[in-house]
């Protein structure tokens, strides 16, 4: 009986995608690894804080079958370490490990992305004994010019919540 269903059930997901499927534009997959250095997170009035980092990235981009001009994109990043240091004495605190997010682009008609989404643990900070002085979770929607109009979550980037990590890093 199992088999039965289970075979009902791939040959109307493989009738479904077939007329799903037709008209559509192309997908197109990329991955990459990005190591990052020195990228700024915030200021703390004397010092600076940066980020280096190295980041898996799996980016999925759907392009229009009549303009081919992307429609949607999907990025999905792992981060394998990050540190974040004072731009001054150097002292640093390791962020992570395992970060994991999910960003969205919503394009307009002339392929320009006009809203973009982030969601998941895209940053943390723990001190042993202490806590969390960073996290960057939950879900945030942008403009076409970065600009935050949509937020949930505890997000010390975007809010800049700085102060337990400056005082850690000083």
């Amino acid at each position: 009986m199992r088999r039965c269903v289970f075979g009902v059930v791939i040959a109307f997901l493989v009738a479904g995608s077939v007329t799903f499927g037709q008209g559509q534009g192309k997908a197109v997959q990329v991955r990459f690894t990005v190591s990052a250095g020195s990228v700024p997170i915030g200021s703390c009035g004397d010092f600076n804080v940066l980020m280096d980092a190295s980041v898996d990235v799996h980016l999925t981009t759907l392009y229009d079958p009549d303009t081919n001009l992307p429609i949607f994109g999907r990025e999905t990043d792992k981060w394998w370490w990050a540190v974040f240091r004072n731009s001054v004495t150097g002292t640093s605190l390791d962020g992570g490990p395992g970060e994991n997010s999910q960003t969205l682009y919503h394009y307009d008609d002339a392929g320009n992305v006009v809203v973009t989404e982030g969601s998941g643990l895209q940053g943390k900070v723990m001190v042993p004994g202490y806590g969390w002085i960073f996290m960057d979770t939950g879900h945030v929607r942008l403009d076409s010019t970065w600009t935050v109009f949509f937020e949930t979550g505890h997000d010390s980037y975007w809010n800049q919540e700085l102060t337990a990590l400056c005082e850690f890093l000083r």
